[in-house]
């Protein structure tokens, strides 16, 4: 029987498990001179490199090896060198991307976090992302109504327990690696060692598992599909930067969103608190600033994250006026 107190592993069994709170890290950027940076000899340990056909001018992007918590500064430190030693910019076009680990987690959790971010989306989008709601690579969730019907229709499922769930296909991720690996193993294996520069010929296979969640679109801020690739969950909203300050900052909010998630036993307790605390003390509690939001994008987050959490929020036309 799956339900909300299932091990998100037992979705996806063919996904390697790792336990605790770590990421991955994704950095766009143009103008990336290759000629340049191998002139340099700089050494690199914890990124692989991989060309990016959908940005210009030397598009490149740097993957990070999965990095725990304390492995995240030295491995932004490890970025600097690269991007001066090619010459690398960022650009409206580019982007970072975060993968945080979800593979030790009860669906509970995950759940948690889904209602705690998207209850808070608009002011995440404020403080981290301000402007980039209007991108086509990085979809707010509060606006997608599709997707409310998506998470409501799981919950559902979810709270009165499923008795069958169709598997995810199985198949050997080749992104994330927790160490790197020798030079010779790249021609056989076709996977990526730190520091070369790969062109992917291998695509991975669609999961068709049952939870709607899954399949949701790649290009959302919040991307659900490397969950049964990878057992991650990927954060895609955050504009390009070389300023490393920037992005350890945007890592330690998700890590302590990804804790604070854990500490809920329903989804529809992080509504009531929201109800008792308000937005401004909302922010405190995930840690965020208590910044100015739209309240209609505000209003429209409330309720794809109450459809999330199992409630269907009541239309406007049947509301019940009080009338003094």
């Amino acid at each position: 029987m799956i339900n909300l107190e299932t091990k998100l592993s037992k979705l996806v069994p063919n996904v390697a498990r790792r336990t605790g709170p770590r990421v991955g890290i994704e950095l766009e950027y143009e103008g990336f001179s290759p000629r340049q940076f191998a002139a340099t000899e700089t050494k690199v340990t914890k990124w692989y490199l991989e060309n990016d056909p959908s940005l210009r001018g030397g598009g490149i992007e740097l993957i990070s090896t999965i990095l725990q918590p304390g492995a995240v500064k030295s491995a932004l430190e490890e970025a600097v060198n690269i991007i001066k030693a090619s010459r690398a910019k960022a650009h409206i076009r580019c982007g970072v991307h975060v993968h945080l680990n979800m593979s030790d987690v009860v669906i509970k959790h995950l759940w948690n976090l889904i209602v705690l971010y998207v209850l808070m989306e608009p002011s995440i989008f404020k403080q981290f992302a301000d402007g980039r709601e209007s991108s086509h690579f990085c979809v707010p969730l509060w606006c997608n109504a599709l997707f409310a019907q998506t998470l409501y229709g799981d919950i559902k499922h979810l709270r009165v327990g499923m008795k069958a769930y169709k598997q995810p296909a199985q198949d050997e991720p080749i992104l994330w690696r927790d160490h790197p690996i020798e030079a010779g193993m790249v021609q056989e294996a076709n996977i990526r060692v730190p520091g070369r520069i790969h062109d992917p010929l291998r695509r991975i296979p669609k999961p068709q598992p049952q939870l709607g969640v899954f399949n949701c679109i790649k290009y959302s801020a919040l991307n659900f599909k490397p969950l049964s690739t990878l057992g991650s969950i990927e954060f895609r909203q955050h504009p390009a930067t070389t300023d490393m300050k920037k992005i350890q900052r945007w890592v330690d909010f998700l890590l302590g969103l990804r804790a604070l998630a854990e500490e809920y036993d329903d989804p529809l307790d992080i509504l009531d608190q929201y109800e008792e605390i308000g937005r401004a003390g909302m922010c405190e509690k995930v840690g965020l600033e208590h910044n100015n939001v739209d309240e209609l994008d505000q209003e429209e987050a409330i309720d794809v994250a109450t459809m999330a959490a199992g409630h269907k929020p009541t239309p406007w036309n049947e509301l019940e006026w009080e009338i003094n």
